[in-house]
């Protein structure tokens, strides 16, 4: 079966085995400009030297790829498996992928993690200038408050995720975040250049020394923090956004 004009694909959840997608793909979609797939559970696709084969030898017009992968509760509680946070990260550390301008992602959640692998967009423009040119972006996200409570759990599971990889860009979509427990998240990740706010974090100003939270973070965390976004910002905020801008 051959589909000339066939351009986009998606896969919202997709439940065949990555040899049956290749199978598909080697049939049709050499002239194939979009792929968009979720798959949840099936470890094979954690495999970025078989994608990279796949996409250079049937994909070759291939210009923007997405891909989510959820691993099972089991799965995401052995953080040191070949398939955890950073055999995920590193499976796609190829110049292969980051000459393709992907921006790697891994999203925290209170129950599971979701692995992310998306075409950079020109929304991204919180982004740091030295990340565009580059393109080593991995960002760390923790959800919304549906999926997410930030307490000590949350915390300690975030640590055995990120232990091993070196993010570049935090993004945090939860109304709930307080400034301790910002510190705490920045103090795990000292090479975030980058950081997006969808609030500003619930704190009181006035028990907050700027001097003392540098003294407690590491080093490199206060000097590589080149960009901030926050959402939700009004003109009462306007202490609290000095606050951010003395951080950096």
């Amino acid at each position: 079966m051959k589909l000339p004009h066939l351009k986009s694909i998606y896969f919202v959840e997709f439940s065949a085995s990555f040899d049956e997608l290749e199978a598909f793909i080697e049939k049709i979609c050499s002239q194939l400009q979009m792929l968009n797939i979720g798959v949840c559970y099936d470890k094979a696709y954690l495999n970025g030297n078989r994608w990279e084969r796949l996409i250079k030898e049937y994909m070759p017009e291939l210009e923007k790829f997405y891909f989510n992968f959820t691993p099972s509760s089991d799965d995401d509680r052995k953080t040191n498996s070949s398939y955890s946070s950073d055999g995920f990260i590193h499976q796609f550390n190829s110049p292969f992928w980051l000459e393709r301008k992907l921006f790697r992602e891994l999203e925290v959640n209170s129950i599971t993690s979701t692995f992310s692998i998306r075409s950079y967009r020109k929304e991204y423009n919180y982004i740091s200038n030295r990340e565009k040119i580059d393109h080593g972006i991995i960002q760390l996200t923790i959800g919304n408050n549906e999926y997410t409570k930030l307490d000590r759990p949350y915390i300690k599971k975030l640590k055995s995720a990120v232990k091993a990889i070196q993010f570049t860009h935090l993004d945090i979509d939860n109304d709930n975040l307080t400034i301790k427990m910002l510190l705490d998240i920045l103090h795990m990740l000292p090479n975030i250049e980058s950081l997006k706010l969808s609030s500003i974090p619930i704190f009181p100003l006035e028990s907050l020394s700027i001097e003392d939270i540098k003294n407690n973070l590491p080093v490199s965390a206060i000097n590589k923090i080149t960009q901030v976004k926050l959402g939700q910002v009004t003109e009462d905020d306007e202490e609290e956004i000095e606050f951010f801008i003395n951080l950096c």
